[in-house]
């Protein structure tokens, strides 16, 4: 009996995180790109304030993949 409870259990506890996953992967996404959205407009400003290479960094440090994910 104890072995079938554990194995519902855990059927269960899967399901449960799937679901938390996909509701949480569309806001994930969402922030991301405005993430993005936000340091290009970061850098656009700082074009617009005359201080090119701060600019430039910003621009390059959005499209470098960070971290060994």
């Amino acid at each position: 009996m104890n072995y079938i409870m554990k194995k519902v259990f855990n059927k269960i506890a899967k399901i449960t995180w799937q679901i938390l996953g996909v509701i949480y992967f569309p806001a994930y996404v969402a922030f991301w790109l405005l993430h993005k959205i936000a340091r290009l407009m970061l850098a656009i400003a700082y074009f617009g304030l005359l201080n090119k290479q701060a600019g430039k960094d910003i621009i390059k440090s959005l499209f470098k993949w960070h971290g060994r994910y």
